[in-house]
């Protein structure tokens, strides 16, 4: 059985290199760790009692907490004090959340906290490089839906002690925590509450038009998908009389927040088990009006791996993403005024409106040499995280979030979240996101778009699986 279980992670690692990121030039075996090796059990030591509301000592985590913000994590600190700490996070700098994280952290256990960038294309070789050199990072901050489960089933993590950890605390999100990041009865990443997807869109330019904006429809209650196809039909148009749209109402680069804005989705989990759900009707249903609004109303951006500049340069109008990415719009096209309104409701969606839970996990690297300390610092990020919510998600100091704009972020986060799952099956997105360039720029039927990469995505889900 040990040799059957080292030759399934030594082939999941192949799969990893190969599949996941074969351009890159260093590859990565991870071939001495496995997920068959037990979890770590952190010691526990009883929390001092208070009156509801006051402040009080949590005497495992020496942290003053308070009833709005208290510590998820019950761990006992005392030897993690003044032992360094490494955080990787795929990007050139630490984000303002990690960067206070980090001072926060030092300061409170006397340490140094090492910070290691890194590139969101090459993370998964970044990471399997650090874990065979034996420098594993203590925390991984931002794995998401992507990274699961191959992350897991390769060895790259290790397995969150969840009898320290507590699911149920505000701050944590339980859903994705549960649904993405816990495979085989193991959790290998904590869920934090992350912005979800919204329709950006350039209010100047529609309200020039004479058209009710996303927002106004929403909230008369008819911001539906018939509403959102009518408005992008009218908001395409030719400007210099060529036969060719120079404007188009909409662009995107996936189809997450439709599906999810129909209640539905792509893949189905029991278990381990992961299913195709592409030919349920509701999920046909999203691919069916892109073709249409593609190809009948002419409404859809060509090249939608584009849709960031298209905002930019005021040749899309609406644009399906989450709101951070708002201000990067907002900072080149400064002619335009843009703002955002949920998803439209799909006619699956029994008249509610849905959520895309968008995944973002912090996890800790496998052989992580500050195992106690990571599990500390992870629920820190989550306070860091939680706070900033509260004064509004992404702010930076050329844009700025209004006070409606962020009473209607805490709206949508009210909305029920819809069925997702983990899409880290090695080429499994690829082959997914194919789809929808067959059905758009391709011009090709759904339903043979579909087929036609049917086997190959149900082979990436079986080689991810295997081990569990």
């Amino acid at each position: 059985m040990k040799n059957f279980k080292r030759k399934v992670s030594l082939a999941l690692a192949l799969i990893l290199t190969v599949l996941s990121l074969g351009a890159c030039k260093s590859k990565s075996t991870v071939s001495e760790y496995s997920v068959w090796e037990d979890e770590v059990v952190v010691s526990k030591s009883d929390k001092a009692s208070s009156e509801e509301g006051s402040a009080s000592v949590d005497k495992t985590t020496s942290r003053v907490t308070d009833s709005k913000l208290e510590t998820a994590v019950k761990v006992a600190t005392d030897d993690i004090k003044g032992k360094e700490l490494t955080v990787y996070f795929p990007g050139t700098n630490a984000p303002d959340f990690v960067a206070k994280t980090i001072e926060k952290y030092e300061k409170e256990y006397n340490c140094k906290v090492t910070f290691r960038s890194g590139s969101w294309n090459t993370r998964a070789t970044e990471i399997a490089n650090y874990v065979n050199a034996g420098k594993s990072p203590d925390v991984i901050v931002g794995t998401v839906a992507e990274d699961y489960p191959l992350y897991a089933s390769s060895g790259l993590l290790e397995t969150i002690d969840m009898k320290s950890f507590d699911i149920n605390n505000s701050k944590i999100d339980s859903s994705t925590t549960k649904e993405v990041f816990t495979w085989n009865g193991k959790t290998f990443a904590i869920g934090a509450f992350a912005e979800t997807e919204v329709m950006v869109y350039n209010k100047t330019l529609i309200e020039d038009m004479g058209y009710e904006t996303p927002l106004e429809l929403y909230r008369k209650g008819q911001w539906t998908w018939d509403a959102f196809r009518k408005l992008a039909k009218n908001m395409s148009y030719d400007t210099d009389s060529d036969g060719t749209n120079d404007v188009y109402g909409f662009t995107s680069w996936c189809m997450h927040g439709l599906h999810t804005s129909n209640n539905s989705w792509i893949l189905k989990r029991s278990g381990n088990t992961v299913s195709l759900n592409f030919n349920d009707s509701a999920v046909k249903e999203g691919y069916q009006m892109i073709y249409e609004m593609y190809h009948t109303d002419k409404s859809v951006h060509p090249n939608g791996y584009g849709s960031l500049d298209y905002m930019k340069n005021g040749s899309a109008v609406m644009f399906m993403e989450r709101p951070q990415r708002m201000f990067e719009i907002a900072n080149v096209n400064t002619k335009n005024e843009f703002d955002f309104a949920p998803l439209p409701i799909g006619p699956s969606a029994g008249g509610k409106n849905y959520r895309y839970p968008f995944a973002t996990g912090e996890a800790i690297g496998k052989g992580a040499k500050n195992y106690k300390g990571a599990l500390v610092f992870i629920d820190m990020l989550l306070d860091t995280l939680q706070t900033q919510a509260a004064v509004g998600p992404c702010e930076n100091s050329a844009y700025k979030y209004s006070a409606d704009q962020k009473k209607l972020m805490e709206e949508i986060r009210t909305f029920a979240a819809a069925p997702t799952t983990a899409l880290g099956f090695g080429k499994f997105d690829e082959k997914y996101r194919s789809i929808w360039a067959s059905v758009g720029d391709g011009n090709i039927p759904y339903q043979t778009a579909f087929d036609s990469v049917k086997s190959a995505m149900e082979q990436e889900i079986s080689f991810a699986t295997a081990a569990f």
